[in-house]
């Protein structure tokens, strides 16, 4: 029919006609070319983009579930006292081990006002800002936004504790509160450092010093041990002479008791001495969180206000008389003394009580086909399947055990069908996104 079409219409048009008609022609060939091409290269991107994967390596990874509390500090301590009021001058360093008899202040009488409470001050400065400098080797807290949280959770604590009218735990905290900021300072870069601030202190504390007059008695020690500069009232409420016959409610009440003001009737703390390397943390906890912890078996805490962590040893754990009450106390001890430790009586603590170690796998690529989860990885440019064993589920992502749980069960292996399937190791490239996937794929 088109033959005769053509043949008609060069009839009538002769040359002109016919030259016509072959360039419609080839405009029309042309046209049926460029198309074929579109529809052709339009089918391969689309082939392709079915195609487009994302991978990942997989790796060892390590997730360390840990319990937050309040621990109270207790050691074996006694406060040393003078008759009367003055100020001291400290002739060792804090937390130093000295012997019996030891000469570890002298204390002034006598002295303008002002001077005195001048130097009541500096003491006040030098030990907190030696608090943060002396403890920043222990520090695992890098992370300004946890820093940041720490200073909420204190503040949160002191207006609870206000509204409560607990003051003597007010005064615990507001310490704790001073050694973070500081603490964020180092860290944020406002300050270098405390050094040249505390050697400029202690400068102008031994100038005022020297203006002192009418030493009144030298303080000493009886016993050997190691002397402390702070004391904070709480040294015979939560001595830890009481440990061994502890109870749950005597517990209890040492939280609620008053601390002993200064001056007393024993006269004005000159400091204590501590006659015990051994110290413990006493933390309150609930029955129900007990099976977190086995006695005798060691735990990594950390002091968050310092970041300080120790391997401390679970000593004991007090429970109530009645089976009704979900109290509890977990005594741990240490026998480290770090130097420049933050001994503050109630602190927050970290204690890590479970470890998680395996192949860390991206939540979207675990998959169920067949009835076995695993995963897809990407062997050369083939895909194939391979199996997991989930031991622990976090946002985002899973760990998958090193250990394939059913090697080495040759029966097994022949009685099941999971079994055949070839487990997931390290550095295998696991396929986190990918469409149309199946085991033996091939990736063009």
């Amino acid at each position: 029919m088109l033959r005769q079409f053509i043949s008609s219409f060069a009839k009538r048009g002769g040359n002109t006609n016919k030259d016509y008609l072959k360039s419609v022609l080839s405009y029309a060939v042309s046209s049926l070319i460029a198309i074929a091409m579109i529809i052709y290269i339009g089918y391969h991107l689309i082939s392709r983009l079915g195609q487009d994967i994302t991978t990942v390596a997989a790796k060892i990874d390590t997730y360390i579930e840990s319990i937050t509390f309040n621990a109270y500090i207790m050691r074996d301590e006694e406060t040393l006292y003078t008759k009367s009021n003055g100020t001291l001058n400290r002739l060792v360093a804090d937390g130093e081990k000295v012997a019996a008899g030891s000469a570890v202040a002298d204390l002034y009488s006598m002295g303008d006002t002002n001077l005195r409470a001048e130097i009541e001050e500096i003491d006040e400065k030098i030990e907190a800002l030696e608090a943060v400098t002396k403890s920043a080797s222990y520090s695992l807290l890098s992370d300004i936004h946890k820093i940041d949280a720490q200073i909420s959770e204190i503040l949160r604590r002191i207006h609870k504790d206000t509204a409560e009218r607990n003051i003597g735990d007010t005064l615990l905290v507001s310490k704790e509160l001073l050694a973070v900021i500081n603490r964020r300072q180092l860290i944020t870069g406002e300050s270098d450092g405390f050094d040249d601030e505390i050697a400029a202190l202690s400068r102008r504390r031994a100038d005022l010093i020297s203006r002192m007059s009418g030493l009144a008695t030298t303080v000493k020690t009886s016993k050997h041990g190691f002397y402390f500069y702070e004391t904070d009232g709480y040294e015979e409420i939560f001595n830890a002479g009481k440990i061994p016959d502890l109870t749950v409610d005597e517990f209890y009440e040492l939280i609620n008791a008053q601390p002993e003001q200064n001056p007393s009737e024993k006269g004005y703390a000159a400091g204590k001495m501590v006659y015990d390397y051994i110290w413990y943390a006493a933390i309150p906890t609930e029955r129900s969180l007990l099976e977190y912890f086995t006695e005798g078996q060691s735990y990594n805490v950390t002091f968050t206000g310092s970041g300080t962590s120790l391997l401390m040893k679970l000593d004991s754990i007090i429970l109530p008389e009645s089976d009704d009450d979900p109290r509890s106390v977990l005594i741990f001890s240490s026998t480290v003394m770090p130097r420049g430790f933050d001994y503050t009586r109630m602190q927050q603590v970290s204690v890590d009580v479970a470890s998680y170690t395996g192949l860390r796998v991206p939540l979207s690529a675990v998959r169920i086909e067949n009835g076995v989860r695993g995963v897809y990885i990407l062997y050369g440019n083939t895909v194939y399947y391979r199996r997991i064993n989930i031991i622990l589920t976090r946002e985002g992502y899973v760990l998958s055990s090193e250990e394939d749980p059913l090697s080495g069960d040759d029966e097994q292996k022949e009685a099941s069908d999971e079994a055949k399937i070839p487990y997931l190791k390290l550095f295998d490239t696991i396929i986190t996104q990918g469409k149309n996937l199946y085991d033996g794929k091939i990736i063009k």
